[in-house]
């Protein structure tokens, strides 16, 4: 009989975090019972790459006891409901751990960061990818950019409106082509208004992964420009999920040099966006690189962390 798993999810979105829950979810599922305290359709309704089929997580019963607790969310805390208790961790904040012993991070740079501010250790668990969703088209000379169109009141956002400003002043692509599920919507907005002078920029919004993916599998380069201007190394990119999407699209991504994304194997970075030189680049390559990014490395560390 399987023992039973838990999942407290704060996320209501299909962005990184949230897909990211949902690829635990999809491994778990070979070896747990899943329970949750929150929103059941969540994990069949939403589009992401990893959906559960409907039925599959449940609502707790009363005077429930599992066996395995995972807590996702970006900076919340509540009070673990196991013995055994793991927290998602996309980067450590100042916040209660107390009785929460394990965490499983994204990469070298969340657990450095776990390490510094808790001093406790931590279990890489790197996210997957389902290489056949990826292909290779004819390539032309464009430029995407894929992240939500959020901004916030300190000036943190992915920072599309200064990707289009360095655009427009080169002559460096024939286009550039903006993805990206709407936060806010005066941001977008102000994006409109910045490259309604320009035809070569091309906004989307709320598009689903068939078109994203069809349009990578088109496009040379990938920039990405989150944690640009930022101090706080929260504002970073953690990961970097679209890096290895581009990678096994053929596509090159470009990043600021900053944050996790800046150790992914196959990337260029950039410090200002002056330092941006688009150069011819190995496709074959490209998609190696990509491919590290496995279920069965995920599956493996998964394994490791909770003894299974």
């Amino acid at each position: 009989m399987k023992p039973n798993l838990l999942i407290t999810n704060d996320h209501r979105d299909i962005t990184g975090g949230g897909t990211y829950v949902m690829m635990f979810l999809h491994v778990l599922q070979k070896y747990f019972n899943i329970y949750t305290d929150r929103d059941i359709e969540y994990y069949s309704d939403h589009n992401t790459p990893w959906n559960l089929e409907k039925g599959k997580v449940k609502a707790i019963p009363d005077n429930f006891v599992p066996d395995l607790h995972i807590y996702a969310s970006y900076g919340g805390w509540i009070e673990p409901k196991s013995k055994n208790n793991f927290q998602i961790i996309y980067f450590p904040k100042h916040k209660k751990i107390d009785n929460w012993s394990n965490f499983f991070v994204l990469n070298d740079f969340c657990k450095n960061a776990c390490k510094d501010l808790w001093g406790k250790d931590s279990h890489i668990v790197n996210p997957f990818f389902d290489f056949s969703k990826y292909y290779i088209s004819e390539k032309s000379n464009c430029i995407i950019n894929i992240g939500q169109y959020f901004y916030e009141s300190d000036g943190h956002s992915k920072n599309q409106h200064l990707i289009i400003n360095w655009f427009k002043k080169q002559n460096v692509a024939d286009r550039l082509i903006l993805h990206g599920m709407i936060n806010n919507h005066d941001y977008y907005n102000h994006l409109l208004k910045l490259a309604e002078d320009d035809k070569r920029i091309i906004i989307k919004a709320n598009q689903p992964q068939e078109i994203i993916r069809q349009d990578l599998s088109e496009s040379k380069y990938m920039i990405h420009a989150i944690g640009y201007g930022r101090t706080n190394q929260a504002q970073t990119e953690h990961f970097g999920l679209v890096a290895i999407e581009a990678l096994l699209s053929g596509c090159q991504p470009i990043v600021h040099n900053s944050g996790g994304c800046k150790d992914i194997l196959g990337v260029k970075t950039y410090n200002s966006f002056d330092d941006i030189v688009l150069q011819e680049t190995n496709i074959e390559k490209l998609i190696e690189l990509g491919q590290v990014y496995s279920i069965e490395n995920t599956e493996l560390q998964l394994k490791r962390a909770i003894n299974v």
